[in-house]
């Protein structure tokens, strides 16, 4: 287990600034806002509801996206499901026929 736990680690450890980058707020920091005198506090919360609205937006077209990539990907599958449905009748109806004939050569 620790073998596997140091290999994550010496494996993560070149690309740990980028995780943390990743991770850390996009956003305006709110430091400006407690910072900032009473008249750019509006403009720095009118700042981070602009971000919010935008993130939102990419949101929503990331899931649109990704709803019908999902849908795409489901009809794929049906067809495919589908064909082997057809596939596995065809097998089974192939079998049925050389059982009955497999009896029909034994009973000749």
């Amino acid at each position: 287990m620790s073998i596997f736990s140091s290999a994550a680690v010496r494996a993560l450890a070149p690309h740990l600034v980028d995780l943390v980058k990743g991770v850390l707020p996009l956003f305006t920091p709110e430091r400006e806002a407690a910072e900032a005198p009473p008249e750019q506090v509006d403009d720095v919360q009118q700042r981070q509801i602009s971000e919010l609205q935008q993130a939102a937006t990419l949101q929503a077209t990331a899931i649109r996206e990704l709803a019908e990539r999902s849908e795409a990907s489901m009809r794929a599958l049906e067809a495919e499901l589908a064909k082997q449905k057809r596939l596995a009748q065809a097998a089974l109806a192939v079998a049925v026929l050389a059982a009955l004939l497999a009896v029909w050569a034994l009973l000749r």
